[in-house]
């Protein structure tokens, strides 16, 4: 249990300073930061249930995409303010920093393994946003956001 809550905890600040990074405005912070909290907890409650890399940054995604759709049209701001920084937690830069180190070692299979998986990951992280844009226009049509 602890492991999770400092996971959350980790989650919750790296979001954060990523919001500081893009300048987001400061009301804003603990929103965006809490959408990738939120993303984050979703990749751990699913982890339970299954082991594939692939289906839990899809549901993290998922997550974190209708939560900031939710917070953008509360907040009347873009919801790029909260889904870029929300994303954050699940962006796979361990994967890229395998490509590397195996490069390095002249491990050509694990290089190829760690391509696929990143590029699986990233993929799944964009089908995820995607759907959640797409659910999203079918929910709430433009003439009813206008307003």
């Amino acid at each position: 249990m602890i492991g999770i809550i400092v996971q959350l905890t980790g989650a919750f600040l790296g979001t954060l300073g990523f919001c500081v990074l893009l300048n987001i405005p400061r009301k804003l912070w603990a929103y965006s930061s809490l959408v990738g909290t939120a993303a984050w907890g979703v990749y751990l409650a699913a982890e339970t249930y299954t082991d594939a890399v692939v289906t839990l940054n899809f549901l993290a995604a998922l997550t974190a995409a209708i939560l900031a759709q939710i917070l953008a049209r509360f907040f009347r701001a873009p919801v790029t303010l909260f889904l870029i920084p929300g994303i954050f937690p699940m962006v796979p830069g361990a994967g890229m920093y395998e490509i590397a180190y195996n490069a390095v070692q002249g491990d050509q299979e694990l290089v190829n393994h760690y391509i696929m998986q990143t590029l699986q990951i990233a993929g799944a992280i964009a089908v995820g946003i995607f759907l959640a844009d797409i659910v999203q226009r079918v929910i709430m049509p433009k003439s009813i956001t206008k307003s």
